[in-house]
């Protein structure tokens, strides 16, 4: 900048650094932004450790469909993170709790989470059950209804299967 130098209105000025530490800019998907506060913890790992962070501050501006938070380090920092290095962080939506999940597969195309093929003990066939998916992440489905814990399923692409009741397996 010089001086008597105009600026338009959201123009970058400048920037300060953290001497002291680190801190971390993360974007969100806007779906989560109802569910997303200050004090929030996430992690992520990086050389083999997990390092724990804890949401700081909030930009509630939307821009190609996600929000940006800050997160300070809720403990000790890593020693080998670098000044524009990218992590993937796992943010912490809910406490910890016992729930009955699948992992997610092909049949979701097929079934829309409405049914699953369920293989009997006897492992000679399997029949379609409804089921009711309720939370869900990059790699499982939570189970509300029509399993129970142990119970095996097929959880590949159902598009061979013709949407059949029962499935019989032969060797």
């Amino acid at each position: 900048m010089e001086i008597g130098e105009t600026k338009s209105a959201g123009e970058h000025l400048g920037q300060i650094d953290m001497m002291d530490g680190f801190k971390l800019r993360a974007s969100i998907d806007e779906r989560y932004i109802s569910r997303v506060f200050t004090g929030q913890k996430a992690e992520f790992d990086l050389g083999g450790k997990v390092y724990s962070l804890e949401i700081s501050k909030i930009y509630t501006d939307v821009a190609n469909g996600s929000f940006q938070v800050d997160l300070l380090f809720d403990g000790p920092e890593p020693d080998d993170i670098k000044r524009g290095q990218t992590v993937q962080l796992r943010v912490q939506f809910s406490g910890a709790n016992d729930a009955l999940i699948v992992r997610r597969g092909g049949f979701f195309q097929e079934t829309g989470g409405n049914w699953i093929y369920v293989i009997d003990p006897s492992n000679k066939y399997a029949v379609k059950r409804s089921i009711k998916i309720g939370r869900q992440n990059t790699n499982n489905y939570e189970l509300l209804e029509g399993l129970e814990a142990g119970e095996q399923v097929i959880i590949s692409s159902y598009d061979s299967f013709g949407g059949k009741e029962k499935l019989i397996f032969r060797n």
